[in-house]
């Protein structure tokens, strides 16, 4: 279903993810499941969807498993001197406006329907956030 939606090539999940996700406290409901199964299709990549890919680290002990940490999502943590919160902002929208238009081989209306965003939505901050590819 997340496959198509997002136009991923998933064709299942390696052993170590099966294991994670058998073995992970669920206290939420099956939400809790469905919700980072689809961010994890979103946001990756291959055929294997993986452990990192789910965003469930096994702990030292092996025997349950919990959410990654921001860090482990290719984010920065927030820490006492604070973090570049739009630059952050601009470098996600910059890989996801790349990547729609490499999928929609530079087609900006089919590029601009990956994204959700009107045609001239997107062409205004692809113009905005992404100069370089733009142009």
């Amino acid at each position: 279903m997340f496959t198509k939606k997002f136009r991923k090539s998933f064709t299942g999940l390696t052993p170590e993810a099966i294991h994670a996700l058998q073995n992970y406290n669920w206290t939420g409901n099956v939400r809790e499941m469905r919700n980072l199964i689809e961010r994890a299709v979103l946001l990756g990549n291959g055929t294997q969807m993986n452990v990192d890919q789910l965003g469930l680290d096994t702990l030292q002990t092996g025997s349950k498993a919990e959410p990654a940490s921001e860090a482990h999502m290719g984010l920065p943590p927030l820490t006492a001197e604070g973090i570049d919160l739009p630059a952050i902002l601009r470098s996600i929208e910059n890989k996801y406006f790349e990547e729609a238009i490499a999928l929609a081989s530079g087609n900006a209306t089919k590029a601009s329907k990956l994204l959700n965003l009107s045609r001239d939505k997107f062409r205004y901050r692809m113009t905005k956030s992404t100069p370089s590819i733009s142009k």
